[in-house]
């Protein structure tokens, strides 16, 4: 972050703290607070007005649009940029400029971009959470029981690598380079034996669940009382692996799939990383509507309590017959 020295009799920029930045397609929004420190009295609305942001690309400064929303209640203003960019020079090539009076403060888009998936993470619950069950486990002198549901590295990218201290077994419908078992979720009990695992984690795969209520009381076979489940799904996020994209879940609905009867207890449930969701077709009756939105991530950690009695004794060939993407 750089400035230059307040003049003589005037304000100095304090600070700025990013909140949103938000692209979409060739449109940038930037949402801040923006701290000022007032060298004398003066009317903080008036030295609100006297704030302005822009951007600067390689010395030039593309046309923007600089709001005041409103003024917080610390004496930091929450200030909005509207802008059209070059996607080419986004982020790397480009510094947001904030200035009042004679002061400037630059601060990098990268940062500002940087500093914005932070925020928007930081109520995320990742599978980090099933690390001190792990720990105590081994404590006790055995190797933990993982099962990864829905396992295989169809992202990319995979979770196993990170636990060399368990006995991880990769589950998944698909046949692929590192998964263990292949199977339907809809029917893992009749994989593994009752109460084989001490943990299970599942990533971006409940979404894909035609039945996530015979899913759960299928875990609920497998794990062991006491053993931990971990989450995570979606709760707003466009179709996927079509045509087996099923269901989207918020931080509440997840007592309706693990409860007393199902034989579990929820520790804690989140969502993080809102997004926007902007209509491809405006009218009137969406007036405001980018305004609301949603959440690209929904977790849950639940621990088993006990065994269920419940069951489901619909086959999934007898509910659809279509067959997940390979």
């Amino acid at each position: 972050m750089r400035g230059n020295r307040p003049a003589e009799g005037q304000g100095d920029i304090a600070g700025a703290r990013g909140l949103r930045c938000v692209v979409f397609h060739s449109f940038l929004r930037i949402e801040m607070l923006v701290s000022l420190r007032l060298s004398h009295r003066s009317d903080r609305q008036a030295a609100g007005e006297g704030i302005r942001l822009s951007l600067r690309f390689a010395d030039s400064m593309p046309p923007t649009t600089c709001l005041l929303q409103r003024i917080d209640r610390d004496g930091a203003y929450e200030m909005a940029l509207d802008a059209m960019i070059d996607r080419s020079l986004f982020p790397q090539g480009g510094e947001l400029v904030i200035r009042f009076g004679e002061q400037e403060l630059v601060r990098p888009l990268s940062e500002i971009v940087e500093e914005a998936a932070a925020f928007n993470h930081r109520n995320a619950l990742s599978w980090d959470c099933l690390r001190p069950e792990i720990a105590r486990i081994a404590a006790e002198g055995r190797r933990p029981r993982l099962l990864d549901l829905g396992g295989r590295r169809r992202s990319g990218g995979g979770y196993t690598d990170d636990l060399a201290n368990c006995d991880v077994t990769v589950f998944d419908i698909v046949p692929d380079q590192g998964v263990d078992v292949v199977g339907d979720a809809h029917a893992l009990s009749r994989h593994f034996p009752p109460g084989h695992f001490d943990l299970v984690m599942c990533n971006s795969v409940f979404e894909h669940l035609l039945m996530p209520w015979k899913v759960a009381l299928e875990l609920n076979k497998v794990l062991r009382v006491g053993g931990l489940c971990y989450i995570h799904t979606h709760q707003s996020l466009g179709m996927h692996d079509m045509p087996w994209d099923f269901w989207r879940y918020s931080d509440t609905c997840w007592p309706a799939l693990f409860n007393r009867r199902t034989g579990f207890k929820i520790i804690t449930a989140r969502m993080s990383f809102f997004n926007h969701i902007v209509t491809a077709g405006w009218t009137p009756a969406y007036a405001g509507s980018e305004g609301s939105g949603g959440f690209e991530s929904s977790a849950v950690l639940v621990r088993k309590t006990g065994d269920s009695t419940l069951s489901w004794d619909v086959p999934l060939s007898e509910a659809i017959s279509t067959t997940y993407p390979r």
